[in-house]
């Protein structure tokens, strides 16, 4: 495996208490520095290796500490490949030094905000009360401050929908890219049932008026991005993508470890393992295990995704949306959803293409 993506979630800790959080209950663990060094051991010793990317990922991961990720660079450094290195973040505990830290071992960060003061303090308190807004912007100037720039996810869900337009223009303000992310149906979020989930209805209509606003904008020259549909319109006029849900099969690019050396597809499987990295000799083993050699072949058994019109585009879509609906096997029950989306932006490019003479009418 050339390339490879690996979901490091370093940290079962978070001081925040997110209405929607996927991975619910926390035990408060962190990796040990035995973990980590078996962890790159393995994936760095892999046959055929290229470029990796390690995205540092928790609960929240800066709850682990700086030593560890001065350690990690150590650990990197052993082994004379092409490594980069990401951190998905709350950015609620970094500080001056911390943000040096980062900086210094070359960990680009991006944060979760979900737009608003009003609104993201709704979705995203502190276990001990009070909104973590104006503290997820004081991570943002800390990196400002130190030439990064760091991206934002903001999580999609039915409180967001009145907010739209906010966001948008919240984002665009301040000068953030940023990414949708639709609301997972597990954990706390399951918890809420329809309180916070999103109608297949209100899925397309958010997602696509937050399309239009940024489509029809960068038309005018704004240079904001939308990294979501900036990655997906390309792809549709493309024939494919290299995001994880635009892949033949995610798992030829992507892994994910967790706290205690355990393995999965992706950070968001809880019970779906390929083993732990201690009970191996070899990367290999782990690419092996039955149950990866199942998932492999998901797409190519669905005869419905083979033939479809978008199949180079989503490959039957997130099977871990398909797992929380009973059959990773099966394709994501957001099919619908999605091909609407797809249908929706095909029209609106080839629309301003022919608007522009750049085809004909």
């Amino acid at each position: 495996m050339q390339q490879l993506n690996v979901l490091a979630n370093v940290s079962d800790s978070c001081p925040l208490s997110c209405s929607y959080c996927y991975a619910g209950e926390k035990s408060g663990e962190v990796m040990s520095d035995e973990v980590l060094a078996r962890m790159v051991e393995l994936i760095q010793g892999r046959e055929n290796v290229g470029s990796t990317t390690y995205i540092w990922h928790g609960a929240e991961p800066l709850a682990v500490g700086k030593r560890f990720f001065e350690s990690v660079r150590r650990e990197q450094s052993r082994f004379d490949h092409r490594v980069r290195n990401g951190m998905q973040s709350s950015g609620v505990l970094l500080t001056p030094s911390f943000a040096d830290v980062l900086v210094a071992n070359e960990i680009n960060l991006g944060l979760s905000l979900d737009g608003p003061n009003e609104l993201h303090n709704q979705m995203r308190p502190f276990r001990t009360g009070g909104g973590s807004f104006d503290q997820v912007m004081r991570s943002i100037d800390l990196m400002r401050e130190r030439g990064k720039k760091p991206g934002v996810i903001a999580v999609l869900t039915k409180m967001s929908l009145p907010y739209l337009d906010d966001m948008y223009d919240f984002f665009k303000s301040t000068g953030l890219n940023f990414k949708i992310s639709p609301i997972l149906d597990c954990g706390f979020a399951e918890d809420k049932g329809t309180d916070l989930q999103l109608t297949l209805d209100e899925r397309v209509q958010a997602i696509t008026h937050l399309f239009d606003r940024w489509f029809f904008d960068e038309q005018d020259g704004h240079i904001i991005d939308y990294e979501n549909m900036r990655t997906l319109t390309r792809a549709i006029f493309t024939k494919g993508g290299g995001s994880c849900d635009m892949m033949h099969n995610c798992q030829d690019a992507f892994i994910s470890v967790e706290v205690n050396g355990d393995v999965y597809p992706c950070s968001r499987f809880g019970d779906f393992s390929y083993g732990n990295i201690f009970d191996v000799d070899s990367f290999e083993d782990i690419l092996a295990y039955p149950l990866r050699q199942q998932v492999l072949g998901r797409f190519d058994g669905i005869p419905e995704c083979v033939a479809c019109e978008y199949n180079f585009l989503c490959y039957s879509g997130c099977m871990h949306n398909a797992y929380l609906v009973g059959d990773i096997m099966d394709k994501d029950p957001n099919c619908d959803a999605n091909r609407r989306i797809y249908d929706h932006i095909s029209e609106r490019v080839l629309a301003e293409l022919e608007r522009d003479g750049a085809i004909g009418g």
